[in-house]
């Protein structure tokens, strides 16, 4: 809990989960599991006001955070069931789910850097990463691989870092090893002749 003698404080806690996880509308790679409370001392509520006015603005604090913007509950209303999916539809418990998912980008992983002699990150538990690609660009060049390997039906996210390209890859139960291939397959034709400057 962090506070100061405003007499407001707040706790945060993340939890990363995945995003088909989350239900409708969550993107794969966002910490939708992150739960915070906010906590004002009675001196101070009538004064601590959401930062955009929504339905309910007119309650004061507490009651004005309750409901902003349009918010969609469809993904709260979703989560027992997607808690439920890996045993009803995979036969894996989530625990045994995100190990697999882990296992497979540890040896997809593996693949891409003997296919392209690419660095693998350091090993985690989480099924994702970020590869460095050895690859000089910015914005635009993050942009432009992204775009280039979408048409060759590859969806990863291209990201810059530093002045580098790197590629953002999760894993989840509809992604097998064979995606790795088609990656590594695609990266090498469209390699930094078309897009940068390759430095190990």
């Amino acid at each position: 809990m962090d506070g100061d003698s405003t007499g407001v404080s707040l706790c945060q806690c993340p939890r990363r989960i995945g995003g088909w996880i989350a239900g409708p509308g969550a993107a794969a790679d966002v910490e939708v599991g992150t739960a915070a409370a906010l906590v004002v001392a009675p001196v101070w509520r009538d004064r601590v006001q959401p930062l955009v006015a929504s339905a309910g603005a007119a309650r004061g604090y507490p009651g004005s955070f309750s409901y902003l913007g349009t918010q969609d509950p469809t993904a709260y209303l979703a989560l027992p069931a997607a808690l439920d999916f890996p045993s009803e539809h995979l036969g894996l418990t989530y625990a045994a789910l995100a190990r697999r998912n882990a296992d497979v980008l540890a040896l997809g992983l593996a693949r891409l850097a003997d296919r392209l002699g690419l660095r693998p990150p350091p090993a985690t538990d989480l099924p994702l990463a970020t590869v460095p690609l050895g690859w000089d660009g910015g914005d635009a060049e993050a942009w432009e691989l992204g775009d280039r390997l979408r048409e060759r039906g590859v969806e990863v996210a291209a990201v810059t870092m530093g002045g580098r390209l790197h590629l953002r890859l999760s894993v989840q139960a509809y992604v097998g090893l064979e995606a790795f291939d088609v990656l590594a397959t695609e990266l090498a034709r469209l390699a930094p002749r078309d897009l940068a400057t390759r430095r190990p």
